[in-house]
């Protein structure tokens, strides 16, 4: 305890000695804390803002980062149906889908947003064989139908069709 009282009182002797600096800095600190703010003034430093031609430069650049975007977009259909699915679906109304035919666009446009999120985590050769209407192009997501593939009443016409022919042929009463 004796030692603690010495070392207290040393630390006094030297504040006193050193002059009022080491007692008045803690109390500056303190007022910085609670909102006084500090005593030093920042120096004015100039900013130096970019000339007329840098920001031509910068304008021209993101104009024609544009234009090469849409340009490459417009060059394949599954490049298109992957912008659609990872767009926003607020953004998906301006979304540019000139070279998909009418049953894609709808395809495109019936699939939920977990179908869209699989559509766009998929290759760009697995969204174009969808498009195509290839079957489990993409797992999970139903591919673009065709028209041209028998319906499930048109199957069963075939098929009473195929057995009436077959029972003619042998002279059989189909039943």
């Amino acid at each position: 305890m004796m030692r603690f009282l010495a070392a207290v009182a040393a630390v006094l002797a030297k504040m006193f000695s050193t002059g009022w600096s080491l007692v008045t800095s803690p109390l500056c600190w303190l007022d910085g804390l609670f909102g006084g703010g500090s005593k030093t003034v920042m120096p004015d430093r100039d900013i130096p803002l970019p000339s007329e031609d840098e920001i031509e430069v910068a304008k021209y650049s993101a104009k024609s980062e544009a234009i090469g975007k849409n340009a490459v977009l417009s060059l394949n259909p599954a490049l298109q149906a992957f912008r659609y699915a990872t767009s926003d679906e607020y953004d998906r109304y301006d979304a540019d889908l000139t070279l998909l035919k009418p049953d894609q666009k709808a395809w495109l446009r019936s699939l939920s947003e977990d179908d869209l999120k699989t559509v766009a985590a998929a290759d760009l050769q697995q969204i174009d064989r969808a498009l195509r209407g290839e079957l489990y192009a993409v797992k999970g997501v139903d591919t673009v139908s065709d028209d041209t593939r028998p319906t499930d009443i048109a199957f069963a016409e075939r098929l009473w069709v195929a057995r009436s022919v077959a029972d003619e042929r042998h002279n059989v009463c189909a039943v």
